[in-house]
Protein backbone atom coordinates (compact mmCIF):
# COMPACT_ATOMS: atom_id res chain seq x y z
CA UNK A 1 0.00 0.00 0.00
CA UNK A 2 1.48 3.44 -0.74
CA UNK A 3 1.72 6.12 1.61
CA UNK A 4 0.10 9.11 0.12
CA UNK A 5 0.81 12.92 1.15
CA UNK A 6 -1.45 16.51 0.24
CA UNK A 7 0.50 19.19 -0.99
CA UNK A 8 -1.83 22.35 -1.83
CA UNK A 9 -4.65 20.10 -2.95
CA UNK A 10 -2.70 17.85 -4.90
CA UNK A 11 -2.34 14.19 -4.37
CA UNK A 12 0.87 12.92 -4.68
CA UNK A 13 2.55 10.04 -4.36
CA UNK A 14 6.26 8.78 -3.07
CA UNK A 15 8.09 7.36 -5.99
CA UNK A 16 10.09 3.79 -5.03
CA UNK A 17 13.26 3.53 -4.04
CA UNK A 18 15.13 2.64 -7.35
CA UNK A 19 18.96 1.98 -7.26
CA UNK A 20 20.34 4.33 -10.00
CA UNK A 21 23.15 1.39 -11.58
CA UNK A 22 20.14 -1.12 -11.97
CA UNK A 23 19.66 -1.86 -15.82
CA UNK A 24 16.53 -0.77 -17.04
CA UNK A 25 14.07 -2.47 -18.55
CA UNK A 26 11.38 -1.09 -20.81
CA UNK A 27 9.25 -4.35 -21.04
CA UNK A 28 9.02 -4.19 -16.91
CA UNK A 29 8.45 -0.96 -16.50
CA UNK A 30 5.67 -0.80 -19.11
CA UNK A 31 3.73 -3.48 -17.11
CA UNK A 32 4.53 -1.99 -13.98
CA UNK A 33 3.15 1.52 -14.96
CA UNK A 34 0.29 0.22 -17.12
CA UNK A 35 -3.05 2.05 -15.40
CA UNK A 36 -4.92 -1.33 -16.06
CA UNK A 37 -2.52 -3.70 -13.74
CA UNK A 38 -3.64 -3.89 -10.02
CA UNK A 39 -6.83 -1.92 -10.69
CA UNK A 40 -7.88 -3.56 -7.42
CA UNK A 41 -4.84 -2.33 -5.01
CA UNK A 42 -4.94 1.19 -7.18
CA UNK A 43 -8.49 1.94 -6.28
CA UNK A 44 -9.65 4.60 -4.38
CA UNK A 45 -5.75 5.94 -4.44
CA UNK A 46 -5.15 9.04 -7.22
CA UNK A 47 -1.71 8.58 -8.73
CA UNK A 48 0.38 11.52 -10.32
CA UNK A 49 3.92 10.68 -11.65
CA UNK A 50 6.26 12.57 -9.60
CA UNK A 51 8.24 15.58 -11.09
CA UNK A 52 11.66 13.59 -9.87
CA UNK A 53 10.96 11.40 -12.21
CA UNK A 54 11.26 13.25 -15.55
CA UNK A 55 15.01 13.27 -17.42
CA UNK A 56 17.02 15.33 -15.77
CA UNK A 57 18.94 18.13 -17.71
CA UNK A 58 22.35 16.56 -17.59
CA UNK A 59 21.84 13.08 -17.72
CA UNK A 60 22.69 12.44 -21.62
CA UNK A 61 25.26 14.79 -21.56
CA UNK A 62 28.29 13.15 -23.12
CA UNK A 63 30.92 15.74 -22.98
CA UNK A 64 34.62 15.13 -22.19
CA UNK A 65 33.80 17.52 -19.01
CA UNK A 66 30.92 15.50 -17.67
CA UNK A 67 31.67 12.17 -18.58
CA UNK A 68 32.62 11.39 -15.55
CA UNK A 69 31.36 7.83 -14.69
CA UNK A 70 34.90 6.08 -14.26
CA UNK A 71 36.63 8.03 -11.63
CA UNK A 72 39.79 6.22 -11.45
CA UNK A 73 41.73 9.04 -13.19
CA UNK A 74 44.59 9.27 -15.11
CA UNK A 75 46.18 5.65 -14.72
CA UNK A 76 47.69 3.13 -16.98
CA UNK A 77 44.04 0.86 -17.51
CA UNK A 78 46.34 -2.68 -17.95
CA UNK A 79 46.63 -2.20 -13.90
CA UNK A 80 42.76 -3.45 -14.53
CA UNK A 81 43.56 -6.20 -16.94
CA UNK A 82 43.33 -8.99 -14.50
CA UNK A 83 40.17 -8.00 -12.88
CA UNK A 84 36.54 -8.16 -14.49
CA UNK A 85 35.88 -4.43 -13.20
CA UNK A 86 37.20 -1.03 -15.33
CA UNK A 87 36.65 1.01 -12.40
CA UNK A 88 34.37 2.80 -10.14
CA UNK A 89 31.14 5.18 -10.39
CA UNK A 90 30.73 8.39 -8.02
CA UNK A 91 29.34 6.21 -5.74
CA UNK A 92 31.97 3.85 -5.55
CA UNK A 93 30.24 1.00 -7.36
CA UNK A 94 32.23 -1.33 -9.16
CA UNK A 95 31.97 -0.52 -13.38
CA UNK A 96 32.11 -3.72 -14.65
CA UNK A 97 33.75 -4.52 -18.04
CA UNK A 98 31.41 -5.20 -21.15
CA UNK A 99 31.32 -8.60 -22.81
CA UNK A 100 34.40 -9.06 -25.13
CA UNK A 101 34.30 -11.41 -28.10
CA UNK A 102 36.73 -13.54 -29.77
CA UNK A 103 38.38 -13.02 -33.27
CA UNK A 104 35.64 -14.46 -34.92
CA UNK A 105 33.09 -11.86 -33.90
CA UNK A 106 35.32 -9.25 -34.52
CA UNK A 107 35.19 -10.81 -38.18
CA UNK A 108 31.36 -11.43 -38.02
CA UNK A 109 31.27 -8.05 -36.80
CA UNK A 110 33.14 -5.96 -39.70
CA UNK A 111 31.70 -8.02 -42.49
CA UNK A 112 28.13 -6.89 -41.34
CA UNK A 113 28.30 -3.85 -39.53
CA UNK A 114 28.52 -0.78 -41.80
CA UNK A 115 30.12 1.30 -38.90
CA UNK A 116 32.64 -1.21 -38.30
CA UNK A 117 35.71 0.78 -39.48
CA UNK A 118 34.32 4.19 -37.50
CA UNK A 119 33.91 2.35 -34.10
CA UNK A 120 36.60 2.78 -31.73
CA UNK A 121 37.15 1.34 -28.12
CA UNK A 122 36.81 3.98 -24.96
CA UNK A 123 39.38 2.40 -22.74
CA UNK A 124 38.34 4.38 -20.08
CA UNK A 125 34.54 2.28 -19.92
CA UNK A 126 35.44 -0.34 -22.13
CA UNK A 127 32.28 0.51 -24.62
CA UNK A 128 32.33 0.61 -28.59
CA UNK A 129 31.57 4.13 -29.86
CA UNK A 130 31.09 4.83 -33.18
CA UNK A 131 31.83 7.91 -34.44
CA UNK A 132 30.01 10.39 -35.91
CA UNK A 133 30.39 11.89 -39.48
CA UNK A 134 31.65 14.94 -38.05
CA UNK A 135 34.31 13.26 -35.65
CA UNK A 136 35.23 11.07 -38.88
CA UNK A 137 35.41 14.23 -40.52
CA UNK A 138 37.47 16.41 -37.90
CA UNK A 139 39.87 13.38 -37.49
CA UNK A 140 40.15 13.69 -41.70
CA UNK A 141 41.43 16.75 -41.51
CA UNK A 142 43.30 16.65 -38.39
CA UNK A 143 45.41 13.80 -40.11
CA UNK A 144 45.71 16.09 -43.43
CA UNK A 145 47.24 19.13 -41.39
CA UNK A 146 44.53 21.51 -41.81
CA UNK A 147 42.77 23.34 -39.27
CA UNK A 148 39.89 21.30 -37.73
CA UNK A 149 37.11 23.93 -38.08
CA UNK A 150 35.65 23.44 -41.61
CA UNK A 151 34.10 27.23 -41.31
CA UNK A 152 37.78 28.63 -40.60
CA UNK A 153 38.92 30.98 -43.71
CA UNK A 154 42.47 31.03 -43.46
CA UNK A 155 42.74 33.52 -46.60
CA UNK A 156 40.87 35.51 -45.43
CA UNK A 157 41.12 39.19 -46.60
CA UNK A 158 43.66 41.18 -44.09
CA UNK A 159 42.09 43.85 -41.60
CA UNK A 160 44.80 46.93 -41.97
CA UNK A 161 44.27 47.93 -38.16
CA UNK A 162 47.27 50.37 -38.70
CA UNK A 163 47.53 52.45 -41.39
CA UNK A 164 51.21 52.48 -43.09
CA UNK A 165 50.61 55.89 -44.90
CA UNK A 166 53.12 58.10 -43.56
CA UNK A 167 51.06 61.47 -42.54
CA UNK A 168 52.47 64.76 -44.37
CA UNK A 169 52.14 66.81 -40.87
CA UNK A 170 53.25 65.80 -37.86
CA UNK A 171 51.25 65.62 -34.56
CA UNK A 172 53.12 68.42 -33.23
CA UNK A 173 53.29 71.86 -34.49
CA UNK A 174 56.42 72.88 -32.32
CA UNK A 175 59.15 73.92 -34.15
CA UNK A 176 62.42 71.23 -34.42
CA UNK A 177 64.99 71.98 -31.67
CA UNK A 178 68.24 73.24 -32.78
CA UNK A 179 70.55 70.07 -31.59
CA UNK A 180 68.64 68.39 -34.78
CA UNK A 181 70.48 70.13 -37.10
CA UNK A 182 73.80 69.77 -35.37
CA UNK A 183 76.21 66.74 -35.61
CA UNK A 184 76.07 63.54 -33.01
CA UNK A 185 79.29 63.79 -31.00
CA UNK A 186 78.69 60.14 -30.21
CA UNK A 187 78.30 59.48 -34.12
CA UNK A 188 81.68 61.18 -34.78
CA UNK A 189 83.59 59.08 -32.18
CA UNK A 190 82.17 56.00 -33.73
CA UNK A 191 83.11 57.35 -37.16
CA UNK A 192 86.28 58.33 -36.11
CA UNK A 193 87.26 55.09 -34.48
CA UNK A 194 85.97 53.01 -37.28
CA UNK A 195 88.19 55.18 -39.89
CA UNK A 196 91.24 54.88 -37.28
CA UNK A 197 90.52 50.93 -37.41
CA UNK A 198 90.61 50.82 -41.27
CA UNK A 199 93.10 52.81 -41.53
CA UNK A 200 95.71 50.19 -38.73
CA UNK A 201 94.26 47.25 -41.08
CA UNK A 202 91.93 45.68 -38.54
CA UNK A 203 88.92 46.41 -40.08
CA UNK A 204 89.60 44.99 -43.62
CA UNK A 205 86.34 45.72 -45.95
CA UNK A 206 84.58 43.00 -47.63
CA UNK A 207 86.23 41.13 -50.65
CA UNK A 208 84.39 41.14 -54.11
CA UNK A 209 83.41 37.72 -55.07
CA UNK A 210 85.49 35.65 -57.27
CA UNK A 211 84.94 35.66 -61.39
CA UNK A 212 86.57 32.70 -61.45
CA UNK A 213 84.37 29.71 -62.53
CA UNK A 214 85.27 27.17 -59.87
CA UNK A 215 85.09 22.86 -60.50
CA UNK A 216 84.65 20.70 -58.10
CA UNK A 217 85.66 16.89 -58.95
CA UNK A 218 81.52 14.85 -59.44
CA UNK A 219 82.92 11.70 -56.72
CA UNK A 220 84.64 12.80 -54.15
CA UNK A 221 86.79 9.66 -54.43
CA UNK A 222 88.09 10.29 -58.06
CA UNK A 223 91.37 11.68 -56.44
CA UNK A 224 91.88 9.34 -53.65
CA UNK A 225 91.35 6.04 -52.44
CA UNK A 226 87.95 5.38 -51.02
CA UNK A 227 88.62 3.70 -47.40
CA UNK A 228 85.37 3.31 -46.93
CA UNK A 229 85.08 0.11 -48.80
CA UNK A 230 86.09 -2.38 -47.23
CA UNK A 231 87.92 -4.11 -49.81
CA UNK A 232 91.12 -1.83 -49.08
CA UNK A 233 91.27 -2.91 -45.35
CA UNK A 234 90.41 -6.12 -45.59
CA UNK A 235 93.03 -8.66 -43.82
CA UNK A 236 93.27 -12.04 -45.14
CA UNK A 237 92.92 -14.98 -42.33
CA UNK A 238 96.31 -17.02 -41.52
CA UNK A 239 96.72 -20.05 -43.95
CA UNK A 240 97.24 -22.99 -42.13
CA UNK A 241 100.41 -25.20 -42.12
CA UNK A 242 100.95 -27.45 -45.52
CA UNK A 243 101.42 -30.87 -44.45
CA UNK A 244 104.62 -32.49 -44.54
CA UNK A 245 106.34 -36.09 -44.93
CA UNK A 246 104.75 -37.43 -41.99
CA UNK A 247 101.50 -36.71 -43.27
CA UNK A 248 101.56 -38.95 -46.18
CA UNK A 249 99.86 -42.35 -46.37
CA UNK A 250 103.40 -43.67 -47.73
CA UNK A 251 105.77 -41.95 -45.74
CA UNK A 252 110.02 -42.40 -45.53
CA UNK A 253 111.07 -45.00 -42.85
CA UNK A 254 112.60 -42.36 -40.66
CA UNK A 255 109.53 -40.69 -40.46
CA UNK A 256 107.96 -43.55 -38.63
CA UNK A 257 108.10 -43.87 -34.97
CA UNK A 258 109.40 -46.27 -33.19
CA UNK A 259 108.86 -48.74 -29.72
CA UNK A 260 111.07 -45.73 -27.59
CA UNK A 261 109.43 -42.74 -29.39
CA UNK A 262 106.13 -44.36 -28.82
CA UNK A 263 106.52 -45.19 -25.64
CA UNK A 264 107.39 -41.20 -25.14
CA UNK A 265 104.18 -40.14 -27.55
CA UNK A 266 102.01 -41.54 -25.06
CA UNK A 267 103.64 -40.55 -22.49
CA UNK A 268 103.02 -36.55 -23.04
CA UNK A 269 99.37 -37.53 -23.00
CA UNK A 270 98.39 -35.12 -19.72
CA UNK A 271 100.82 -32.25 -22.24
CA UNK A 272 99.70 -32.75 -25.69
CA UNK A 273 101.74 -29.93 -27.08
CA UNK A 274 104.86 -31.08 -26.42
CA UNK A 275 104.67 -33.93 -28.78
CA UNK A 276 106.70 -33.97 -32.16
CA UNK A 277 103.40 -35.05 -33.97
CA UNK A 278 99.87 -34.24 -32.90
CA UNK A 279 98.98 -37.96 -34.85
CA UNK A 280 100.97 -40.99 -35.34
CA UNK A 281 102.47 -41.30 -38.51
CA UNK A 282 101.47 -44.57 -40.55
CA UNK A 283 102.13 -46.33 -43.48
CA UNK A 284 99.81 -48.01 -46.23
CA UNK A 285 100.40 -49.45 -49.07
CA UNK A 286 98.06 -47.81 -51.83
CA UNK A 287 95.94 -44.27 -50.95
CA UNK A 288 92.67 -46.96 -51.14
CA UNK A 289 93.61 -48.47 -47.98
CA UNK A 290 94.22 -45.05 -45.86
CA UNK A 291 91.01 -44.62 -43.38
CA UNK A 292 88.96 -41.82 -42.39
CA UNK A 293 90.80 -39.13 -40.71
CA UNK A 294 89.07 -39.29 -36.81
CA UNK A 295 89.70 -35.71 -36.11
CA UNK A 296 89.18 -34.08 -39.29
CA UNK A 297 85.75 -32.42 -37.69
CA UNK A 298 87.93 -31.31 -34.50
CA UNK A 299 90.23 -29.46 -36.57
CA UNK A 300 88.00 -27.62 -38.58
CA UNK A 301 86.26 -27.05 -35.81
CA UNK A 302 89.18 -25.21 -34.26
CA UNK A 303 89.89 -23.23 -37.10
CA UNK A 304 87.08 -21.96 -37.69
CA UNK A 305 86.85 -20.95 -34.20
CA UNK A 306 90.12 -19.51 -34.57
CA UNK A 307 88.86 -17.61 -37.41
CA UNK A 308 85.90 -15.97 -35.81
CA UNK A 309 86.98 -15.16 -32.08
CA UNK A 310 90.61 -14.34 -33.06
CA UNK A 311 90.39 -10.27 -34.78
CA UNK A 312 92.91 -9.61 -36.95
CA UNK A 313 94.55 -5.66 -36.89
CA UNK A 314 97.12 -4.29 -38.97
CA UNK A 315 99.95 -2.81 -36.97
CA UNK A 316 103.12 -1.45 -37.60
CA UNK A 317 106.61 -3.56 -37.67
CA UNK A 318 109.27 -1.51 -37.12
CA UNK A 319 112.61 -2.99 -38.10
CA UNK A 320 115.83 -2.10 -36.89
CA UNK A 321 119.15 -3.18 -37.86
CA UNK A 322 121.87 -2.94 -34.83
CA UNK A 323 123.97 -0.87 -36.98
CA UNK A 324 121.47 1.81 -36.83
CA UNK A 325 121.29 1.33 -32.77
CA UNK A 326 125.08 2.69 -32.20
CA UNK A 327 125.21 6.20 -32.67
CA UNK A 328 127.35 7.58 -35.64
CA UNK A 329 130.35 8.89 -33.98
CA UNK A 330 131.83 12.23 -35.59
CA UNK A 331 135.03 12.55 -37.60
CA UNK A 332 138.32 12.78 -35.47
CA UNK A 333 138.73 15.59 -37.48
CA UNK A 334 135.93 17.27 -35.60
CA UNK A 335 136.58 16.48 -32.04
CA UNK A 336 138.92 18.83 -31.36
CA UNK A 337 139.56 20.26 -28.16
CA UNK A 338 139.93 23.72 -29.07
CA UNK A 339 138.42 26.69 -31.03
CA UNK A 340 139.87 26.22 -34.87
CA UNK A 341 138.22 29.51 -36.00
CA UNK A 342 139.78 33.54 -34.95
CA UNK A 343 136.44 35.18 -33.72
CA UNK A 344 138.02 38.25 -32.00
CA UNK A 345 141.39 39.19 -31.67
CA UNK A 346 142.63 41.46 -28.79
CA UNK A 347 146.13 43.43 -29.86
CA UNK A 348 147.61 45.67 -27.49
CA UNK A 349 150.51 43.83 -25.18
CA UNK A 350 154.30 44.59 -26.65
CA UNK A 351 155.63 41.59 -24.51
CA UNK A 352 154.23 37.98 -22.91
CA UNK A 353 151.07 37.93 -21.49
CA UNK A 354 151.10 35.93 -18.33
CA UNK A 355 147.27 36.16 -16.90
CA UNK A 356 144.06 37.06 -17.26
CA UNK A 357 141.12 37.72 -15.69
CA UNK A 358 137.32 37.88 -16.52
CA UNK A 359 134.84 40.14 -14.80
CA UNK A 360 131.79 38.53 -13.13
CA UNK A 361 129.03 39.87 -15.65
CA UNK A 362 130.93 38.77 -18.82
CA UNK A 363 131.24 42.39 -20.12
CA UNK A 364 134.79 42.94 -19.63
CA UNK A 365 138.15 40.86 -19.09
CA UNK A 366 141.86 42.07 -17.65
CA UNK A 367 144.79 40.73 -18.60
CA UNK A 368 148.97 41.11 -17.36
CA UNK A 369 152.17 41.35 -19.57
CA UNK A 370 155.52 41.34 -18.92
CA UNK A 371 155.31 45.27 -20.43
CA UNK A 372 154.32 45.89 -17.01
CA UNK A 373 150.74 47.06 -18.19
CA UNK A 374 147.30 45.76 -17.51
CA UNK A 375 144.91 46.20 -19.89
CA UNK A 376 141.07 46.18 -19.67
CA UNK A 377 139.15 44.66 -22.64
CA UNK A 378 135.47 44.98 -24.18
CA UNK A 379 135.39 41.01 -24.71
CA UNK A 380 132.31 41.74 -27.44
CA UNK A 381 134.27 44.33 -29.33
CA UNK A 382 137.72 43.77 -28.45
CA UNK A 383 138.47 47.53 -27.75
CA UNK A 384 141.04 48.35 -25.17
CA UNK A 385 138.62 50.47 -22.83
CA UNK A 386 141.70 51.24 -20.08
CA UNK A 387 145.25 50.73 -19.52
CA UNK A 388 147.14 50.69 -15.94
CA UNK A 389 151.18 51.31 -16.59
CA UNK A 390 152.86 49.52 -13.46
CA UNK A 391 156.42 49.33 -14.48
CA UNK A 392 157.50 45.95 -13.50
CA UNK A 393 156.31 42.50 -15.04
CA UNK A 394 152.46 41.23 -14.04
CA UNK A 395 152.16 38.02 -12.83
CA UNK A 396 148.84 37.68 -11.70
CA UNK A 397 145.54 39.17 -12.47
CA UNK A 398 142.57 38.46 -10.47
CA UNK A 399 138.96 40.41 -10.67
CA UNK A 400 137.14 40.81 -7.35
CA UNK A 401 134.39 37.97 -7.44
CA UNK A 402 131.93 40.78 -5.45
CA UNK A 403 128.97 42.13 -7.56
CA UNK A 404 129.32 45.58 -5.56
CA UNK A 405 132.62 46.24 -5.98
CA UNK A 406 134.93 47.09 -8.32
CA UNK A 407 138.17 46.01 -7.79
CA UNK A 408 140.83 44.56 -10.03
CA UNK A 409 144.48 42.77 -7.58
CA UNK A 410 147.51 42.97 -9.42
CA UNK A 411 150.46 40.60 -8.67
CA UNK A 412 153.44 42.63 -9.68
CA UNK A 413 157.21 41.42 -8.59
CA UNK A 414 156.78 41.63 -5.06
CA UNK A 415 154.02 43.93 -5.01
CA UNK A 416 150.34 43.70 -4.65
CA UNK A 417 148.30 46.31 -6.26
CA UNK A 418 144.35 47.21 -5.75
CA UNK A 419 143.02 49.46 -8.47
CA UNK A 420 139.50 50.38 -9.65
CA UNK A 421 138.78 49.70 -13.65
CA UNK A 422 136.48 52.58 -13.72
CA UNK A 423 134.36 50.34 -16.20
CA UNK A 424 130.87 49.39 -15.87
CA UNK A 425 128.05 50.51 -13.38
CA UNK A 426 129.10 54.11 -12.30
CA UNK A 427 127.53 53.81 -9.20
CA UNK A 428 129.03 50.90 -8.46
CA UNK A 429 132.64 52.53 -9.26
CA UNK A 430 132.04 55.31 -6.96
CA UNK A 431 130.81 53.51 -4.07
CA UNK A 432 133.99 51.38 -4.01
CA UNK A 433 136.12 54.77 -4.48
CA UNK A 434 134.40 56.07 -1.45
CA UNK A 435 134.41 52.86 0.66
CA UNK A 436 138.90 53.02 0.10
CA UNK A 437 138.92 56.38 -0.02
CA UNK A 438 139.15 56.69 4.25
CA UNK A 439 141.41 53.96 5.65
CA UNK A 440 140.08 52.60 8.68
CA UNK A 441 141.77 53.43 12.34
CA UNK A 442 144.49 51.22 13.23
CA UNK A 443 145.21 52.70 16.91
CA UNK A 444 144.01 49.91 18.91
CA UNK A 445 145.93 47.64 16.43
CA UNK A 446 149.46 45.99 17.54
CA UNK A 447 151.03 44.38 14.53
CA UNK A 448 153.42 41.53 15.00
CA UNK A 449 157.33 41.75 14.17
CA UNK A 450 157.27 38.57 11.65
CA UNK A 451 154.09 40.18 9.87
CA UNK A 452 155.46 43.46 9.48
CA UNK A 453 158.73 41.87 7.94
CA UNK A 454 156.72 40.18 5.93
CA UNK A 455 154.13 42.64 4.56
CA UNK A 456 153.27 46.18 4.77
CA UNK A 457 149.91 48.57 3.51
CA UNK A 458 151.28 51.15 1.75
CA UNK A 459 149.88 54.69 3.04
CA UNK A 460 147.48 56.86 0.83
CA UNK A 461 148.85 58.49 -2.08
CA UNK A 462 147.19 61.08 -4.23
CA UNK A 463 149.88 60.55 -7.60
CA UNK A 464 148.70 56.80 -7.32
CA UNK A 465 145.08 57.22 -6.43
CA UNK A 466 145.52 59.94 -10.17
CA UNK A 467 146.37 56.26 -11.67
CA UNK A 468 144.09 54.17 -10.55
CA UNK A 469 145.88 52.41 -7.96
CA UNK A 470 143.49 52.23 -4.21
CA UNK A 471 145.71 50.11 -2.36
CA UNK A 472 149.39 48.83 -2.22
CA UNK A 473 150.73 46.16 -0.17
CA UNK A 474 154.97 45.58 -0.52
CA UNK A 475 155.98 41.96 0.45
CA UNK A 476 159.38 40.14 1.36
CA UNK A 477 159.63 38.00 -1.67
CA UNK A 478 157.75 37.77 -5.29
CA UNK A 479 154.28 37.54 -5.32
CA UNK A 480 153.13 34.44 -7.36
CA UNK A 481 149.33 33.93 -7.33
CA UNK A 482 146.69 36.50 -5.82
CA UNK A 483 143.33 35.11 -5.13
CA UNK A 484 139.93 36.45 -3.71
CA UNK A 485 137.14 35.24 -1.00
CA UNK A 486 133.87 34.92 -2.49
CA UNK A 487 132.56 38.36 -0.61
CA UNK A 488 135.41 40.19 -1.92
CA UNK A 489 136.65 41.39 1.63
CA UNK A 490 139.62 38.96 1.87
CA UNK A 491 142.54 37.57 -0.65
CA UNK A 492 145.29 35.45 -0.55
CA UNK A 493 148.93 35.90 -2.21
CA UNK A 494 151.40 33.08 -2.29
CA UNK A 495 155.28 33.53 -2.71
CA UNK A 496 157.19 30.22 -3.05
CA UNK A 497 160.17 31.23 -1.89
CA UNK A 498 158.54 32.48 1.24
CA UNK A 499 159.17 29.43 3.12
CA UNK A 500 156.89 28.94 6.38
CA UNK A 501 155.21 32.65 5.19
CA UNK A 502 154.73 31.46 1.73
CA UNK A 503 150.70 32.32 2.15
CA UNK A 504 149.43 35.70 3.62
CA UNK A 505 145.58 36.39 3.67
CA UNK A 506 144.55 40.47 3.19
CA UNK A 507 141.46 42.02 4.78
CA UNK A 508 140.89 44.96 2.20
CA UNK A 509 137.97 46.21 5.07
CA UNK A 510 140.22 46.46 8.18
CA UNK A 511 143.94 46.95 6.43
CA UNK A 512 144.90 43.71 8.41
CA UNK A 513 147.27 40.70 7.56
CA UNK A 514 147.90 37.08 8.73
CA UNK A 515 149.17 33.77 8.28
CA UNK A 516 146.95 30.59 8.06
CA UNK A 517 149.66 28.46 8.08
CA UNK A 518 152.66 27.97 11.42
CA UNK A 519 154.40 25.58 9.41
CA UNK A 520 154.93 24.55 5.62
CA UNK A 521 155.04 20.87 4.59
CA UNK A 522 156.43 21.46 1.39
CA UNK A 523 157.03 24.10 -1.41
CA UNK A 524 153.41 25.71 -1.70
CA UNK A 525 152.48 26.63 -5.65
CA UNK A 526 148.82 27.72 -5.51
CA UNK A 527 145.89 27.81 -3.00
CA UNK A 528 142.06 28.66 -3.64
CA UNK A 529 138.78 29.86 -1.38
CA UNK A 530 135.87 27.90 -1.39
CA UNK A 531 132.85 30.06 -2.74
CA UNK A 532 130.23 29.52 -0.02
CA UNK A 533 131.95 27.11 2.42
CA UNK A 534 134.70 28.59 4.82
CA UNK A 535 137.21 25.66 3.33
CA UNK A 536 140.72 27.27 2.03
CA UNK A 537 142.46 24.51 -0.40
CA UNK A 538 146.58 24.80 -0.43
CA UNK A 539 147.99 23.11 -3.43
CA UNK A 540 151.99 21.48 -1.95
CA UNK A 541 154.81 20.25 -3.32
CA UNK A 542 156.16 17.65 -1.61
CA UNK A 543 158.98 14.51 -2.75
CA UNK A 544 157.71 15.19 -6.80
CA UNK A 545 153.95 15.14 -5.48
CA UNK A 546 151.40 17.97 -5.00
CA UNK A 547 149.27 17.37 -2.12
CA UNK A 548 145.73 19.04 -1.88
CA UNK A 549 144.90 19.86 1.57
CA UNK A 550 141.73 21.03 2.95
CA UNK A 551 142.21 22.79 5.95
CA UNK A 552 139.70 22.83 8.70
CA UNK A 553 138.56 19.09 7.90
CA UNK A 554 141.79 17.98 7.16
CA UNK A 555 141.62 16.69 3.73
CA UNK A 556 144.09 15.55 1.50
CA UNK A 557 144.50 14.94 -2.04
CA UNK A 558 147.72 13.34 -3.56
CA UNK A 559 148.32 13.80 -7.43
CA UNK A 560 151.41 12.20 -9.69
CA UNK A 561 152.01 15.14 -11.35
CA UNK A 562 154.81 17.02 -12.20
CA UNK A 563 153.56 20.95 -11.76
CA UNK A 564 150.20 22.34 -10.81
CA UNK A 565 150.16 26.40 -12.33
CA UNK A 566 146.69 27.07 -10.72
CA UNK A 567 143.10 25.66 -9.49
CA UNK A 568 140.12 26.87 -10.08
CA UNK A 569 136.63 26.56 -8.25
CA UNK A 570 132.87 28.01 -9.64
CA UNK A 571 129.25 28.19 -8.06
CA UNK A 572 126.50 26.20 -9.57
Amino acid sequence: MKRTTKTRGIVAAEPPSIDPLEEFDPVSSSEENSPHKNDDANEGTFIIQDINLQPREYDEDSSDEEDIRNTIGNIPMNWYDEYPHIGYDLDGKKLMKPKQGDKLDDFLRRMEDPDFWKTVKDRQTGQNVVLSDKDVDLIGRIQSANVPDPSFDEYAPWIDWFSSEVMDTPLRAMPPSKASFLPSKIEKMKISKIVHAIKMGWIKPPQKPSTEKKFYMLWDSDDKADSIRRIHNHIPAPKTRLPGNAESYNPPSEYLLDDEELRDWEAKSDEPWKRRYNFIPQKFNSLREVPAYQNYIKERFERCLDLYLCPRAKKMRLTIKAEELVPQLPSPKDLQPFPTVLAVEYKGHTDMIRSISMELHGQFFASGSDDGTVKIWEVATGRCVKTFKLGETVRWVEWCPNKSLSLVAVAVDSDVVIINPGVGDKFIVEKTDTLLAEPPELSNFISNERMVVAAQWEPFDQEKWDLGIRVMIRHFKPVRQVTWHGRGDYFSVVMPDGLNRSVIIHQLSTRRSQFPLNRSKGLIQCVLFHPIRPYFFIAVRKHHFFKIELRITRFKLILCLHRLNSMSGFTI
